[in-house]
C-alpha cells in the first residue's frame, strides 16, 4: 500500500473518531423526542409528508403495517428500476444511445436491487 493510502485511511479513522460523540449526541436528542439544530428545518416538511400520508405520528406501528409498507416500497422501488431499465433508449440524457435493457436482465437486476 502506498503511502497515500495509508493517509487517507488515517484521516478517515480520526474524522469517524472526531464525530462519533457529536453524532450520538444528535442521535441519542433525535430518539428522545428533543429538538435538535434541523427540527426547525426539518419539522415543517416532516409534519407535511405525514398529512399527506395520513399517517399518526404519536402512534406505534405494528409489524402488519411495517412489513406492508416494505413490501409496498420494494414493488415501487422494483418497478422503478426495471421501467428504468426497459425505457433506457427513450430516455434523455443518453448520449451514447445505448439500447433499452433486454427484458430478462432488467428484472434480474431490479430483483437484485430489491433483495
Amino acid at each position: 500500500m502506498s503511502a497515500n493510502g495509508l493517509v487517507q485511511i488515517a484521516i478517515y479513522f480520526l474524522a469517524l473518531i472526531a464525530l462519533a460523540v457529536p453524532l450520538g449526541n444528535y442521535m441519542a436528542r433525535v430518539y428522545a423526542g428533543k429538538n435538535v439544530f434541523l427540527s426547525s428545518i426539518a419539522g415543517p416538511l416532516e409534519r407535511f409528508i405525514y398529512r399527506c400520508c395520513r399517517i399518526d405520528e404519536k402512534q406505534e406501528m405494528s409489524w402488519q403495517n411495517y412489513a406492508a409498507g416494505l413490501m409496498i416500497f420494494n414493488l415501487i422501488g422494483f418497478l422503478a428500476l426495471y421501467l428504468l431499465q426497459r425505457c433506457q433508449d427513450l430516455l434523455p440524457f443518453n448520449p451514447q444511445g445505448f439500447p433499452g435493457v433486454p427484458p430478462a436482465l432488467a428484472f434480474n437486476t431490479a430483483v437484485s436491487f430489491v433483495t
